[in-house]
């Protein structure tokens, strides 16, 4: 229960501060091909020449609860338009309280924090509507009111009709689990599942141009290298340990290293990605992503960009044979997002070896990927 609340208010942290999310709001024709969070004038010089993890730089203790800060001031998150914080939340607790109230229902030495426990529940207050505004209104009949045209009629009766503010904002739902295995995009009992949650799941997010990813790796498996089309990804760890590389678009190496619990990473877009978990520990993430519709694209398996390129496209562009294009081609063709540890035996899904070919060591490139 601890990590699903921690989980959870940690993506409800970082769809608060993300920086200019009100400012999206209403922002007509963007290209859903672009990050709503791009560089802005101040931030076109940013080059991402080389990623690096980071763990909470700050931590304050609360009444109910913790908050760990990151380095507000940190460069990569700073060009991405991004800022992070963590909150531990007990139950029973108020988030989010002005600090202003906090401090007129508190005495002035009153050392409890921002986050205040709540001892008999949280009530909120809603204006009701009165009787006239529940009535429906009278529908307008030629026949009873032949003296009374439409467009007199309507303004009478114009009070009555709810604006649609409600409708729209106040019965928004707020809440998505994307921790529970039943709601997976994808699944693979040998490799993990992936699930994600945008504006088609949860239409708030459209207003705050986010949305998330949550994955959970087995051991030893290999996520199917990949690119984000339309969005920059900020990586929590929530779990377990993984390596990670990430190359940028003329094939340089900006990230090369083992994340674990805590830490989080920036994975610029258009950088494709690779994700490992560790032999013993599985991995576990979720990524918060600057579009609320956030596109991706696989390099490997059923799905892969490459699986649907014709033989003779793949051979002109990396100058291959014929055979070399085809083994590129239709490698791992029916694997979907997971490339499992193939086995020795019989009967590959209930051996307990691993391949040794696999097993020499962790480090995996691309092209590793794609010959195996």
């Amino acid at each position: 229960m601890a990590s699903i609340r921690s989980l959870l208010s940690f993506s409800l942290c970082l769809l608060v501060i993300v920086q200019g999310c009100v400012a999206q709001v209403g922002v007509g024709g963007q290209s859903p091909w672009q990050s709503s969070r791009g560089f802005g004038p101040t931030q076109r010089a940013c080059r991402f020449e080389q990623l690096s993890a980071f763990e909470p730089s700050r931590r304050v203790q609360s009444e109910a609860g913790i908050t760990e800060y990151y380095e507000e001031n940190n460069e990569q998150l700073r060009c991405a338009g991004l800022s992070a914080l963590r909150r531990i939340i007990e139950p029973r607790e108020a988030l989010g309280v002005n600090q202003e109230l906090v401090r007129r229902l508190q005495s002035q030495n009153d050392e409890r924090g921002d986050i205040v426990r709540v001892e008999q529940g949280l009530w909120l207050l809603r204006p009701t509507r009165s009787q006239e505004e529940h009535e429906q209104p009278e529908e307008y009949e030629p026949e009873r009111y032949p003296e009374v045209g439409y467009e007199q009629w309507r303004p009478h009766y114009r009070g009555n009709f709810s604006n649609g503010l409600e409708e729209n904002f106040c019965t928004l739902k707020i809440r998505h689990n994307i921790n529970d295995p039943n709601r997976a995009d994808i699944y693979n009992p040998r490799g993990g599942r992936i699930t994600r949650v945008n504006s088609q799941k949860l239409p708030i997010l459209n207003i705050v141009q986010l949305s998330a990813t949550r994955g959970v790796l087995r051991r030893n498996t290999l996520l199917s290298p990949y690119w984000n089309i339309n969005a920059h990804s900020l990586l929590y760890v929530t779990g377990g340990l993984g390596r990670v590389q990430i190359v940028n678009h003329q094939g340089k190496t900006v990230f090369d290293g083992q994340l674990r619990q805590k830490q989080i990473l920036l994975i610029p877009q258009n950088y494709v990605v690779l994700k490992r978990a560790d032999r013993q520990l599985q991995f576990e993430w979720v990524s918060f992503k600057t579009n609320h519709n956030a596109i991706v694209n696989q390099i490997v398996g059923k799905a892969s960009t490459i699986r649907g390129l014709p033989l003779d496209v793949l051979r002109a562009s990396y100058s291959l044979t014929i055979e070399q294009a085809r083994r590129l081609k239709d490698n791992r063709r029916e694997e979907v997002a997971f490339l499992t540890p193939r086995y020795q035996g019989t009967d590959e899904y209930q051996s307990e070896e691993y391949n040794p070919e696999l097993q020499r060591d962790i480090d995996v490139s691309l092209a590793q990927v794609l010959d195996n």
